[in-house]
């Protein structure tokens, strides 16, 4: 306490505080449990020889969806606009995001963000940590597929994203700035 004598005001604040964070907690456990009950209501079909969920929407959508053990969803309109080898591009971009467990780390990393937005800075560090987590995938994907391919299919799926400026489900590139966007395409091109 800095040297400051502790009182019932500072135990006060401390629970309410504590209170808080269980009620983030609680908040996001319900909301990834029921992203997932919604899933069991789609479709599956195999993305390149990987199970997913399609979801029935014209937007271009693909990603890594659950816990530890995520699964792969993806949209009709990714489905019928992207060619094979645009589609096992986007496919191999979010296996990397399973083999490095994204979905796991960042719902405990966007627990604390949330509990802690209110200091200096916390928003700027986590749109890196966001943009760190996508060029750490994409280089995981450019093992198995052309970086280029990988870079086209960014471009394809974000300039769709402008149609849909708000959808229901958390989006790869949809949330991506211009800036982080750029910084991915030149990541990509200038392997």
């Amino acid at each position: 306490m800095l040297g400051l004598e502790a009182g019932s005001r500072s135990y006060g604040v401390s629970g309410l505080f504590l209170l808080a964070l269980i009620f983030v907690l609680g908040w996001q456990i319900y909301q990834q449990a029921r992203s997932r009950y919604q899933l069991r209501s789609y479709a599956t079909t195999s993305i390149s020889n990987i199970p997913a969920k399609i979801l029935p929407t014209p937007l271009l959508y693909s990603a890594q969806i659950g816990g530890w053990h995520s699964q792969l969803v993806g949209s009709e309109g990714l489905l019928a606009t992207l060619d094979q080898s645009h589609l096992e591009a986007v496919v191999a971009h979010e296996q990397a995001h399973l083999y490095y467990r994204d979905t796991f780390w960042f719902f405990w990393l966007g627990w604390i963000y949330r509990a802690t937005v209110w200091l200096p800075q916390s928003h700027q560090l986590w749109e890196e940590l966001l943009c760190l987590r996508e060029l750490r995938a994409d280089w995981k994907a450019t093992a198995t597929v052309d970086p280029l391919l990988l870079a086209e299919s960014l471009i394809t799926v974000a300039k769709s994203a402008v149609n849909y400026p708000k959808v229901g489900w958390a989006a790869l590139s949809c949330t991506a700035t211009q800036s982080r966007l750029e910084e991915r395409i030149e990541a990509l091109i200038n392997q």
